[in-house]
């Protein structure tokens, strides 16, 4: 089946979502997102308003969504909103009998990519896959 322009739309909204979420949910107001279109693309946004809410209900990446009004109220599955690091780090820590948020996990993240130990680690690794010989 071929994507709407509804479709588009939605997912322009969930992504967006996913990006600026840090506890897996997010509101979107629609009369916020509408403020970044011209008049005729307002118009069309409006007529179609409840195909893109069904196309937001309809996103693989939405555990749940709520309507009120305006709101969209998006909670998200965290597989949507984590790279590969993130579920990584999440991974490792449910194997420990954590539960991480997602901020921490996204903290955790934060450590490993500008910490200093990354740098030397992945110089080693690199070596090792080109085949360096190490020094001991």
């Amino acid at each position: 089946m071929k994507a709407t322009i509804s479709d588009l739309i939605a997912n322009d909204i969930v992504h967006h979502g996913m990006e600026q979420t840090s506890t897996g949910n997010y509101i979107e107001s629609f009369e916020d997102y509408m403020k970044e279109f011209d008049d005729d693309s307002k118009k069309y946004l409006t007529e179609h308003k409840e195909d893109i809410f069904n196309s937001i209900s309809c996103n693989p990446n939405i555990a749940e969504v709520d309507f009120d009004k305006d709101d969209i109220n998006m909670y998200f599955y965290y597989d949507g909103i984590f790279d590969r690091l993130d579920k990584a780090i999440y991974n490792a820590s449910q194997v420990l009998g954590e539960n991480l948020e997602i901020d921490e996990v996204q903290e955790i993240s934060d450590e490993v990519i500008y910490g200093e130990d990354l740098s030397r680690v992945l110089t080693n690794f690199i070596k090792m896959f080109k085949g360096y010989r190490m020094e001991v």
